[in-house]
């Protein structure tokens, strides 16, 4: 199978930290989810510098030998706004919503709005690879989720925000 794309656009959930001086530790759950701000809204107006979490409105459903990897567009990455930081690669078998990590390094406020066009997947076949091929990870990764996924070290994972 050669590489394709499918086009996603972003949801209406935004997750982001309150401004502060306290220290997130990764090692450290109740630091990583303190101080959190959420809403479900048509739009959302990212701050210079600001950094949040978000998810896509479509949900898709990978098979266990295609794995995809994730990419803003264009248009939004001239406007300042990234789509992901460094976790650009969804497993295969994932099943839910993509948790978008995007953020805003332009001068000026940026307004992002639900459904609008925000990046796209690529697809990739692996030949001679299945889930039960790789049963030792399972537990460390999730497979499926429907909402955000929030920040998580070592083998436990927190559910969905």
């Amino acid at each position: 199978m050669q590489p394709n794309s499918v086009d996603i656009r972003l949801g209406n959930h935004f997750v982001w930290y309150k401004p502060g001086v306290s220290v997130i530790d990764p090692y450290n759950q109740q630091s990583v989810t303190a101080d959190v701000e959420e809403t479900h809204a048509d739009f959302f107006i990212l701050n210079p510098g600001q950094f949040i979490l978000a998810e896509t409105l479509e949900r898709i459903e990978l098979p266990d030998n295609i794995v995809a990897t994730i990419e803003g567009k264009s248009s939004i990455a001239r406007l300042g706004v990234t789509l992901h930081q460094t976790g650009g690669w969804i497993n295969a078998g994932f099943r839910g919503t993509i948790t978008l990590e995007m953020a805003n390094v332009n001068s000026r406020p940026v307004k992002v709005y639900a459904g609008m066009p925000i990046g796209r997947t690529g697809q990739k076949g692996m030949r001679n690879i299945s889930i039960s091929d790789r049963r030792p990870c399972r537990g460390i990764m999730p497979t499926s989720c429907e909402g955000l996924v929030p920040p998580r070290q070592g083998k436990k994972y927190p559910p969905c925000f």
